[in-house]
């Protein structure tokens, strides 16, 4: 099973409650698709953490891998480097 660690800019208010909810549902109830071509058309739409902080979305010290946090999270690192996405290949 996996388990998401999300890392919002800020609280979730409380009338966002309800929908933060049904959307965490939502992700925990999906099953990975592990065909290398799903999985590719999904990295490439993926925006990593180190282009949020590029647009400043996101601050620049919070580029981390939020699966292993030993890196900064960029396609090349959640393909080749991170141990967490790793392990879903291997």
């Amino acid at each position: 099973m996996v388990e998401w660690a999300t890392d919002l800019r800020r609280n979730v208010l409380g009338w966002e409650d309800e929908q933060w909810e049904a959307f965490m549902c939502l992700l925990l109830n999906q099953e990975l698709d592990q065909e290398p071509e799903h999985l590719a058309h999904w990295l490439g739409r993926l925006v990593m953490r180190k282009e949020l902080a590029r647009r400043s979305i996101i601050r620049q010290e919070a580029t981390y891998c939020l699966l292993c946090k030993t890196g900064n999270e960029t396609l090349n690192h959640l393909v080749f480097l991170c141990l967490e996405t790793w392990k879903l290949w291997h």
